[in-house]
């Protein structure tokens, strides 16, 4: 009985920190006891011993209808920090958030990938010094999220297959043995996918990742779908042109061959930006790249709207240029679609280049606050 009632209290005080975390100017005592149709006896114990364990704090007064303004608290968001961390071809980048995803640090390092323990040997040297070069208090360091281009065992910690990265079948120790904290691996495009989710604002949508690689996530009902094998939303595996383009995973006519931005960086031999900058000047051969990119998107993004009837939020660095051409996209997506006029079902989301690294690091600001 005991434990039952020290369980029911547990969770009565996650509720409230919940509700103070989730309000955008801090919230009264009355605003809670209303909220969570408790006493107000309850409130105030609740949140003394919220305050004592430094997790709230008192934030400006609340407006009036009349009497004395009451307090508003709010969550003492220095209490944690996390580390998320991105390993790709060509770079490895760091980026650490308090427990709102307030961006506290950031470091991008061109590294050419060579091998897991290379790489991980890499990781945990550059993050001492990216933790000491942001003052970061290691005493708060909730772990530190990495993710990869890959498709992940995670019953055996195992790297199934990273086609950008080369590598199969190798144990994920190898790249997190040297890191001194605690450590999550996931795939790149999931972990943007989180980040999303996190951010709440949608419960049920599927997140298209677009980088050097295409991946992805699906939510229904606040929760990702996984799939028997942990492989779900390997969207850039679908296949949108038949016999077309060799993809780096050897099949031919992937999405990921057509719209990966190894697409247009690698075959001109330029930089995201400067694709991007030429094909803003009018140039005829990159609007033509970019024209046979966008069109293929738009089957991919309209077979994922056919099997999951959702949104489709676009995320990852490419996603950070298509603005301009959605319009377009949109058009073109409805075009080819059975049932819809419009592709208005196409949204961006809300992080561009640092949104795998938000959402591993997210991964340990929920287990903080689920056990509050």
């Amino acid at each position: 009985m005991g434990d039952n009632i020290t369980e029911r209290r547990r969770m009565t005080r996650n509720r409230m920190y919940r509700l103070i975390y989730n309000s955008k100017n801090g919230i009264s005592k009355q605003q809670i006891a209303e909220d969570m149709g408790c006493s107000l006896p309850t409130v105030h114990q609740n949140i003394a011993e919220l305050l004592e364990a430094d997790l709230i704090r008192q934030g400006e007064l609340q407006p009036s209808s009349g009497g004395r303004p009451a307090t508003g608290y709010v969550t003492n968001d220095e209490i944690g920090i996390a580390v998320g961390i991105s390993v790709s071809a060509k770079h490895i980048r760091f980026t650490a958030v308090d427990i709102k995803l307030k961006v506290l640090g950031t470091l991008k390092l061109a590294v050419d990938f060579a091998s897991m323990s290379k790489t991980g040997k890499i990781i945990a040297s550059e993050l001492e010094k990216f933790i000491d070069d942001n003052s970061l208090d290691r005493r708060r360091l909730l772990g530190v999220g990495i993710t990869i281009p890959a498709v992940i065992d995670k019953v055996n910690d195992i790297i199934m297959i990273s086609p950008t990265l080369n590598v199969k079948n190798t144990n994920i120790r190898e790249l997190v043995e040297k890191i001194p904290y605690p450590v999550y691996v996931d795939n790149d495009g999931t972990c943007a996918g989180a980040a999303e989710a996190f951010s709440g604002r949608r419960s049920d949508f599927a997140y298209l990742f677009m980088e050097y690689g295409i991946g992805g996530a699906i939510y229904m009902n606040g929760k990702k779908y996984a799939g028997l094998n942990n492989r779900s939303a390997e969207f850039g595996h679908i296949c949108v042109h038949p016999g077309g383009l060799k993809c780096s995973c050897g099949k031919r006519g992937c999405l990921e061959a057509y719209c990966g931005a190894l697409r247009f960086t690698k075959e001109l031999g330029v930089s995201v930006d400067e694709f991007f900058k030429e094909l803003e000047n009018g140039d005829k051969d990159y609007e033509e790249i970019w024209n046979d990119v966008l069109s293929h998107l738009a089957s991919g993004i309209n077979i994922i709207r056919m099997i999951f009837d959702g949104p489709v939020i676009l995320g990852g660095f490419v996603s950070e240029y298509i603005e301009p051409y959605l319009p377009k996209l949109r058009e073109m997506a409805a075009e080819k679609n059975t049932f819809e006029k419009d592709g208005n079902y196409i949204l961006l989301g809300k992080y561009y280049k640092n949104g795998g690294m938000m959402g591993s690091a997210s991964h340990f600001i929920e287990k903080f606050i689920d056990e509050i």
